[in-house]
This record gives structure tokens, C-alpha cells and sequence, in this order.
């Protein structure tokens, strides 16, 4: 404020002035401040803008205005005099009239004192903020009481601390009570069971025409991966599920693995000959997936470490889950390369066979049951392809006796010589169900009709019968299964998923959190790359947004312009977070 005769009132003052606007509302307020002191407020309504010539008018029909006891400009302060009688009988016109950074703050009953209006040069501008932000900027502690803005924000971080302690609490509690839980025996193998399991899915939906009319009712077409199969698999037995591409292998073992499909699922599963729910069906089964999830910068033990803290209860001791995946070490014959990285295409790890046998260590860990495997062999030589089938017969072989189902394409005569049992499927239908021991099937074919070339591999020509169609029919018209099945029938659709005993994870969300959290900064230490690219991004981000934002003012265009860069480095890091969900993804669902 620079008009003279204040300042020859009140001489060797700082004088300023703040003004906001709501110009929706109509609603103005001003305050007066010697010395970085409020000496006044007044609030004005009903206020319009015009321009014209001369600048922006702010025109209001009346003004309301109050003093703080004690101020210079209300008590007898530095002149000796008090105002404090004119101010707050002010209820006439008020104008502010600015252009550029100068403005005219005048009141009709202030001009027997100040003719001309009030001068304020060097102004600032700024918009969406309030009083109290101006305030807080200036450096001066509001006299009132809290504003209902604070009081919302400090009632809402208190809310998110209670809850975000709270929710440590429970997890706490849920870690302790899970580590207090009774071991559950080893599971041992079980006979599991299918009967005329069924596959459709839904591919086309169209209007059924009525009466020469397009109008009628929707009928939905639906395709069928899988008719009528069935088959069985012992204990300490390793069955095979051969056909060519298509024929509905994967579907068959994603089925009896009780994963999720989108499609409707008929037929009957039997453990033990009892019938089975999908959530106690997952409980018994370890799946290795054709697609390898492996973590690329972790080696073979931390790895199987990994996935035994995960997935044991949290119970068993650390000196236990490592004692068993030293044990499943030894037994798939990985001693060579435990402490080696598995690796990645982009970095030299493990071979293919190394890297198969650790994705099917990963499912021992947990002693399934029934271990079922999608085309274990996919992508290996030979030699790896055998020892991978060999490891499997072993473990079928062993105390536990798993229970072992897989899925092959087109196996060489000594892994196919490997099998207890094989069953072949051709267009979603069993060609032979099961064909019994492998030695067996060319005297079991040539009882059908079909008799395989001299010197040839069964397995090939089991393949070429359920390629051709009329070998296919001749085979499937005099096929007979060996053994009869549970004459148990009971619809899948029908066995439902018993509510009162829901699914809950071996540990708890705490440990989940923290084994999560250190496998991935693990993987950001030791990819140097990504941690050189992290370092880089973070030092030319901090260069541009603070050269961007550099020497601020304390003003409010610096406030709102130091928002901006909060905002901004918000906005970015979730963005970049994003990122992590296509490399998280995989690992999280197979987990």
C-alpha cells in the first residue's frame, strides 16, 4: 500500500493488502496487514465485474468490516489514534479497480480521509485459494480457530493412521495365529477319477427367426473342447495324456486341476472314489504350467525357498522349509546349479531342462497330492525331455507316491516306455481310455484292428489313428476301458464349494508382504541395469523439475506453482507404477 496519507499516519509500516474473489459466488474479502500483522478484515457480497479503459472493476454495493483488538490501525498503536470507530461502521460501496499491478481500493465513506481511494502497487494474482492459504504464506498465525477445511483434513489423516494401524494389528495377530497352527501330514498320493467330463463354451449368439419374422429369441451356439472323457490315474502312477494340437489335453488338465473356466463344465471327478469340489480338488493338486514363470534374477534355492515360505503353513519352522527344499534339490539333481541365477532370455542362466525340473520343484515344495503337469517337455532336446520324464517317475515312485498327470504331443519311444498308463485323445473325445501299460498298446491297438508298422514308434502311430478319421472311428468303436470306473455320477455343477470352509492362504498377508517386498528389491539390486535406469530416470526427473520450478516466490502464483510440482511427481510416480503390473502379473497369478 502506497497511498500517502496512511502512511504518514502510521510512518515506517510494511503496509499490505490481500484481497480474494469468488466470482461464481459473487463474494469478496479483504484483509489489512502493517508488519506482517492483520489489522482488519471486511467481507463484501453481491460484487460484479466490468472492464473498461481504465482496468478491472470489482464493484460491491456494501462492506462489512472488522478489527483485531490490540492492532496498530485499532488501538492507539503507532499513531496514538484508533480507527477502530470508522472502520467497522463501513456499510457503503466498494470498489476495486485494478490494471496491471496497480490497483484502487476506495470506499465512499473512507474518502474524507483518503480522496483519491487507497493506492496498492506491485500486486500478485492468483486463483482458486482461499484466505487461509494466503495466510499461511505470509508467514502470520490466523487469530481464529481452526477453519472447518483444516479440521476435515487432520480428522482425515487421522482416520487413515487408525486404519492403517489397525490394519497392522490384525495382520499381526492373523501371523502369530497362523504360526501357531498344528503341521499337517505330508499328503500322499491319491487315486483320482473323471467320468464323462464335458467342455463347452459359448461362441455365437443369434436370433432364432419365428414365423417368416428376423425377430425371435436369442439362441447362443456353443463349442465343445470336450465330450465324454474319462479315464483314472493311481497312486505312484505317471499317466499321460497324448493327442495331437486341439484335441483338448490342456482343457482335460486345467479341469482336473480345478482352475477357473469360463465355459460350462459337466462330468463327474472322484478322489478316492468320493466325489470332489474344485476348492478341495486345488488343495490336493500341484500344477506346473507349460509357460515357465520363473523369477530371472533369483537362484535355484532362494527360488524354492521363495515358494516354501509362501506356501507352507506358517508353522513350519525356516530351518524346516529349508531342509525341504534341500530335499527336493537332491531329488530332481539340481546340486550343480543351486546357487546359480535361473536367468532370463536377456541374461544366460539355466538350461531349458534345469529351469523345468525348478518349476516342478517349486510345486513340491508343498507335497501335492496329485502333481499335473501341461506339456513338461515343451521346447526341450532330447536328452533333457528324458531326464525331466525320469525325475518323474522317481518322484511317482517315492514315499509319497504322488500321483502324477501329464500332457504330451508326440513323446520319443523310451519316454513313452516311461509311462504307467497313457490316454489319448482326438477332437475333444477319448480314442482309448486308458490304453493301459505303455508295452501293451501295440498288442491292445492290433486287438482293435490296428496294427502298427514294424519298427515303428507306438506313440507315432497312436497319433496318425487320431489323425485320420477312419482309423479314429475304428479305434474308438472297439475301445473298452480296462478297469470299471466309480459308478458314482455326479455333475460337476452340482458339487458346490462349501461355504463354511472358505479358502485361506497358508500365511499371512504380513508375511506375504515382506517375502513379496524383499524378492523384488532383490531382483532391483541385482538387475543392474534396471537399477542404473531407475538411478538415471530419478536424477533427470529431479534436474527438470526443479530447474522447471527453481526460485519460487513466496507469493501465491510460487504457492499454486509449487502445487503444480506435487501434482506432477504424484501423477508420475503412479504412472510408473503401472509398469510393474505387466512384470508382476505373471508371478502374482501363478503364485
Amino acid at each position: 500500500m502506497t497511498e500517502p496519507t496512511l502512511l504518514s499516519l502510521y510512518p515506517g509500516v510494511d503496509a499490505k493488502v490481500t484481497v480474494d474473489r469468488n466470482f461464481t459466488a459473487g463474494t469478496s474479502s479483504a484483509q489489512i496487514w502493517f508488519n506482517d500483522t492483520e489489522q482488519f478484515f471486511c467481507s463484501m457480497s453481491n460484487c460484479t465485474q466490468t472492464a473498461d479503459t481504465g482496468g478491472i472493476i470489482w464493484a460491491c454495493p456494501g462492506i462489512r468490516c472488522q478489527c483485531y483488538s490490540g492492532s496498530a490501525i485499532c488501538g492507539p498503536g503507532i499513531a496514538g489514534i484508533s480507527l477502530k470507530t470508522i472502520i467497522e461502521s463501513l456499510n457503503g460501496a466498494f470498489t476495486l479497480t485494478c490494471s496491471n499491478t496497480s490497483c484502487l481500493f476506495d470506499e465512499i465513506e473512507l474518502r474524507p480521509l483518503f480522496s483519491k481511494g487507497i493506492h496498492i502497487d506491485n500486486c500478485t494474482y492468483g486463483e482458486c485459494i482461499y484466505p487461509s492459504n494466503i495466510i499461511a504464506i505470509t508467514g502470520v498465525a490466523q487469530p481464529s480457530s481452526l477453519n472447518p477445511d483444516s479440521v476435515a483434513a487432520i480428522a482425515i489423516f487421522s482416520f487413515l493412521a487408525a486404519f492403517l494401524i489397525a490394519t497392522c494389528c490384525l495382520a499381526k495377530r492373523r501371523q502369530i495365529i497362523l504360526s501357531r497352527q498344528e503341521v499337517v501330514a505330508t499328503s500322499h498320493g491319491v487315486r483320482i477319477e473323471w467320468r464323462n467330463l464335458g467342455y463347452t463354451i459359448p461362441v455365437k449368439r443369434e436370433k432364432k427367426r419365428t414365423d417368416n419374422h428376423e425377430n425371435g429369441t436369442k439362441v447362443e451356439r456353443f463349442a465343445t473342447i470336450l465330450s465324454d472323457v474319462s479315464g483314472a490315474a493311481e497312486p505312484g502312477q505317471v499317466v499321460a495324456v497324448m493327442g495331437p494340437s486341439g484335441a483338448g489335453k490342456t482343457t482335460l488338465v486345467d479341469i482336473l486341476a480345478g482352475k477357473a473356466k469360463s465355459g460350462k463344465t459337466v462330468g463327474t471327478i472322484l478322489i478316492d472314489g468320493k466325489p470332489i469340489n474344485t476348492r478341495e480338488i486345488r488343495k490336493l493338486v500341484g500344477f506346473v504350467d507349460q509357460d515357465l514363470v520363473l523369477p530371472p534374477e533369483q537362484t535355484v534355492f532362494e527360488a524354492l525357498l521363495f515358494s516354501a515360505q509362501l506356501r507352507l503353513p506358517e508353522s513350519v519352522p525356516l530351518s524346516e522349509k529349508k531342509r525341504i527344499v534341500e530335499d527336493i534339490i537332491s531329488r530332481l539333481g539340481l546340486e550343480g546349479v543351486r546357487n546359480r541365477r535361473i536367468g532370463s532370455a536377456a541374461s544366460r542362466g539355466l538350461s531349458g531342462g534345469e529351469k523345468r525340473r525348478v518349476s516342478i520343484g517349486l510345486e513340491l515344495v508343498i507335497s501335492p497330492a496329485i502333481l499335473i503337469l501341461d506339456e513338461p517337455i515343451s521346447g526341450l532336446d532330447s536328452y533333457s525331455a528324458h531326464m525331466v520324464i525320469r525325475d518323474l517317475e522317481t518322484l511317482a515312485k517315492g514315499d509319497n507316491a504322488t500321483t502324477i498327470i501329464l500332457t504330451i504331443h508326440q513323446p520319443r519311444s523310451d519316454i513313452f516306455q516311461l509311462f504307467n498308463r497313457v490316454v489319448v485323445l482326438a477332437g475333444g473325445q477319448t480314442v482309448s481310455c486308458p490304453i493301459g501299460a505303455p508295452n501293451e498298446a501295440a498288442e491292445d491297438f492290433k486287438n482293435r484292428g490296428l496294427e502298427s508298422p514294424a519298427n515303428y514308434n507306438i506313440a507315432d502311430y497312436m497319433l496318425d489313428v487320431a489323425l485320420q478319421p477312419a482309423l479314429l472311428a475304428r479305434a474308438q468303436s472297439h475301445g473298452k476301458q480296462d478297469e470299471p470306473l466309480s459308478e458314482n455320477k455326479t455333475d460337476l455343477t452340482s458339487v458346490k464349494d462349501d461355504a463354511d470352509d472358505p479358502f485361506t492362504p497358508k500365511t499371512s498377508f504380513l508375511t506375504q508382504f515382506s517375502l513379496i517386498s524383499a524378492r523384488n528389491w532383490q531382483n532391483l539390486v541385482r538387475n543392474k541395469a534396471l537399477l542404473f535406469t531407475h538411478v538415471i530416470v530419478a536424477i533427470v526427473l529431479g534436474v527438470f523439475i526443479g530447474g522447471l520450478y527453481y526460485q519460487s516466490p513466496v507469493s501465491i502464483a510460487g504457492f499454486q506453482n509449487r502445487i503444480g510440482c506435487l501434482f506432477f511427481l504424484l501423477a508420475l510416480l503412479a504412472f510408473s507404477s503401472l509398469g510393474a503390473l505387466g512384470v508382476s502379473q505373471p508371478f502374482y497369478f501363478h503364485h
